[in-house]
């Protein structure tokens, strides 16, 4: 069974210029107007692209604020989604010199591999994650899946073949 992996759309701790709001990583951060219409948009291809329809398919989210709106915003509903804390920002655990290192050399840190090994061994039972992107790049690195970008855009799907085996 496939998983459908959904970055998170644009979000106030992804937004640099945006001063004031909360910082990377950060779990308050709400999505911009533009993430917003990411959502939407990812919503619309999750059915028509991939026949996942959002009022009746159950979605796993993050803890942070800007998954579970993201997948509002794609049309899923409340009482179908379920928070997985695997699925949080890897960020939290690493420093910013770690992050900037991986993104440069696209190679997640030992730490961010082990949350994902996790994840894989644990995985959500929901077909649709809603997620962050540096979760599907390691996720993508780990399975040796090869992707355009290292870190999915906003709002994307990455679908990806299910179980740790790839099964």
């Amino acid at each position: 069974m496939p998983i459908y992996a959904v970055r998170h759309g644009l979000s106030e701790a992804n937004n640099h210029l945006n001063y004031g709001t909360p910082l990377f990583g950060h779990p308050d951060a709400g999505l911009m107007e533009l993430g917003r219409k990411q959502s939407r948009n990812t919503g619309r291809l999750l059915l028509t692209v991939y026949g996942k329809d959002p009022l009746t398919t159950p979605a796993a989210t993050s803890h942070m604020r800007r998954t579970h709106e993201t997948a509002i915003e794609a049309g899923f509903l409340e009482e179908n989604l379920t928070s997985y804390p695997l699925l949080d920002e890897i960020s939290n655990r690493l420093s910013l010199d770690q992050i900037a290192h991986a993104l440069r050399e696209q190679k997640p840190p030992p730490d961010a591999i082990e949350q994902i090994e996790e994840l894989l061994d644990n995985p959500p039972e929901e077909e649709v994650w809603f997620t962050h992107g540096f979760v599907i790049a390691t996720i993508c690195y780990v399975k040796n899946i090869t992707y355009p970008d290292f870190i999915p855009s906003h709002g994307s799907i990455v679908v990806l073949p299910g179980g740790k085996d790839g099964s």
